[in-house]
């Protein structure tokens, strides 16, 4: 996969960002895919659907997502490509942030 990625994401820069300046964005999501075969899987705080007052809690993938900032030519907002993915599973050692980091770091090798 990371080398899948690799070669997405320098196609993706050599064509969509013509100046060289590069914009990436990082988040975790709860991806909501869950069952007995799926691995990884756990119960994370969804923020989609959790308030100030009530925190909701759901089962599925917690995701690390890079993605390119894309400026489409026609204007608007910024439309987010994704560029690499880690699974951030419920007793990893690893932090979302150190797989963000972890991630920045290959892309821009």
């Amino acid at each position: 996969m990371n080398r899948l990625w690799r070669v997405m994401t320098c196609h993706l820069v050599t064509s969509l960002c013509p100046t060289g300046a590069v914009e990436l964005a990082c988040d975790d999501t709860l991806f909501h895919h869950d069952g007995p075969k799926v691995h990884g899987a756990g119960i994370f705080r969804d923020a989609v659907r959790s308030t100030l007052r009530r925190v909701v809690y759901a089962r599925g993938l917690n995701l690390v997502v890079i993605t390119l900032q894309v400026h489409p030519p026609w204007g608007g907002c910024p439309v987010a490509v994704p560029v690499n993915v880690r699974v951030h599973n419920k007793h990893d050692t690893t932090t979302t942030i150190a797989h963000a980091a972890a991630m920045i770091t290959e892309i821009a090798g």
